[in-house]
């Protein structure tokens, strides 16, 4: 149950399937989108809007946007739903600001996040934080 985790989620909607896949962290989602493999055709994907979850721990359940039109930050020091960096979106540039200003990171659209923020190893070494 991906409602266990905090952070940010993800959905992929794959043509010809019924229900989405659903993604625990925002960072496994690109690494799907980025991947070369896949099911099926992509028709759609959707990100929890981090400008307006309640909380990290509670990233919300009505605030999907579609990732076309969110901005994500790129390498802040903090640790999504299953322990790895995340990659967290926003609809809005503004209310990634403050998130930048703690935590670190560039802001960047879906189409320019680079495959190695997704798929390249995780360093276990580097600290990361969970906001709250």
């Amino acid at each position: 149950n991906i409602a266990e985790h905090g952070g940010p989620k993800g959905q992929v909607h794959l043509a010809g399937h019924p229900s989405p896949l659903f993604f625990a962290q925002v960072r496994d989602l690109v690494a799907y989108v980025k991947g070369p493999e896949r099911d099926a055709e992509i028709t759609a994907i959707y990100v929890s809007d981090m400008g307006a979850a309640s909380s990290w721990r509670y990233p919300g359940q009505d605030n999907w946007i579609p990732a076309e039109d969110a901005q994500f930050i790129v390498g802040a020091s903090v640790a999504g739903g299953m322990g790895a960096p995340e990659i967290v979106p926003f609809a809005e540039a503004s209310d990634a600001q403050p998130f930048i200003d703690q935590y670190g990171g560039s802001l960047m659209p879906l189409a320019d996040i680079p495959a190695d923020a997704a798929l390249g190893p995780v360093d276990l070494s580097r600290p990361l934080d969970t906001p709250s």
